[in-house]
């Protein structure tokens, strides 16, 4: 016989990855990954230390430091908060799942301005939340007085902000979402700033101390690198950080992950220099794509998005020359999302685009 299922896991519509091809391919390191925003390589310094945490044999088969506290230090100091107000996850995915079971429940209503991050919805409406979706139409802006307006016109307990937006690349203004939380004191307000770091000006983790509403989550997968450790953490006030730390289990963030988390957070300027080439290839792309009679959105972090007849077919058709996009006509209808790495690979992102325009009217 079946196990029971929960009832909210019944309803549940599952976050849908993109394909996985990558991982199949004998062909891996020829691979143009363009398709999930993660960071472009690591450093040789990265790469040193990860090889000598690995033959450590005195303690590598001990379990990991489960508070963290090395990492948690740095970690504040970069962010400019206590480390009270500091908690450490196996990415921020599982801090973003943790603070919908903590902070929200069955007949809560959470306000999720859409296109976003659906993983987001997928934790909230595990914990039986009801999500009502806004829609941000086009040319996808934040504003603030339709916000205003939707909280109130649903009554909601909680708003999702992903900032800079994923997938459609609009950063919202710090004062914008400091505001808000001073508007609405009884609203969790859960700002996912996984590309911040692409637009550190519009951050509000520093502000955590004087709303107490406020929950920011940071990775370290896409500016830092380190997508295939896992890691990433949530900042918030101390009394929020104590409850959040009732259901985190320490374990599962690595030794490999502390240590090299630390490590790139003390070698910042490395992290500026390549989100200063994702800027220069991001203008290339812009340019280069809108030539080609794209229409491409506006965007503050490593990625863009692109309008195109025939999106799906596109993102299929790049496969064959080795180069990966995200699709998402079905989230916005003709649209596919580009990671921005660097010039070398927008470069041949245009070049596979252009060959695959050719063979496709030549076959036509």
């Amino acid at each position: 016989m079946a196990l029971r299922v929960n009832k909210a896991v019944q309803r549940l519509a599952p976050y849908v990855t993109p394909a996985q091809d990558p991982w199949r391919s004998v062909h891996r390191r020829d691979i143009c990954k363009l398709d999930w925003n993660e960071g472009k390589g690591v450093s040789a310094r990265v790469r040193r230390l990860a090889q000598q945490l690995i033959q450590d044999d005195a303690t590598f088969n001990w379990y990991p430091d489960c508070e963290a506290i090395d990492l948690t230090r740095v970690i504040a100091r970069h962010v400019g908060v206590p480390e009270s107000y500091v908690l450490t996850f196996p990415g921020s995915d599982v801090g973003l799942e943790t603070a919908c079971r903590t902070f929200m429940e069955a007949g809560d209503r959470v306000l999720i301005p859409v296109p976003n991050y659906d993983n987001f919805r997928v934790y909230a409406q595990s914990v039986g939340c009801e999500v009502v979706p806004w829609q941000v139409g086009r040319p996808f802006r934040f504003d603030i007085g339709s916000v205003r307006e939707a909280v109130r016109q649903h009554r909601a307990t909680a708003i999702y902000i992903s900032n800079p937006n994923n997938p459609c690349g609009y950063a919202v203004g710090r004062p914008d979402i400091i505001d808000l939380c001073a508007e609405f004191p009884e609203v969790a307000f859960v700002v996912d700033e996984a590309y911040i770091d692409f637009c550190p000006e519009h951050s509000c983790a520093a502000d955590v101390a004087r709303r107490d509403n406020l929950i920011v989550s940071r990775t370290f997968s896409k500016a830092f690198g380190l997508a295939g450790l896992r890691l990433g953490f949530v900042v918030s006030a101390a009394g929020n950080i104590r409850n959040l730390q009732k259901l985190r289990n320490g374990k599962n963030i690595s030794r490999l992950a502390q240590e090299l988390g630390q490590l790139l957070i003390g070698s910042y300027d490395e992290v500026r220099n390549w989100v200063a080439n994702v800027a220069a290839a991001r203008d290339y792309l812009t340019l280069e794509l809108t030539r080609r009679g794209a229409n491409v959105f506006p965007s503050a972090a490593n990625f863009l998005l692109v309008e195109m007849k025939g999106a799906k077919e596109v993102t299929a058709g790049l496969k064959r020359y080795g180069v990966y996009v995200r699709d998402r006509s079905q989230m916005i209808p003709d649209c596919l999302r580009i990671s921005i790495t660097d010039l070398a690979d927008g470069r041949r992102l245009i070049e596979a685009l252009d060959r695959y325009r050719s063979d496709s009217s030549l076959s036509a």
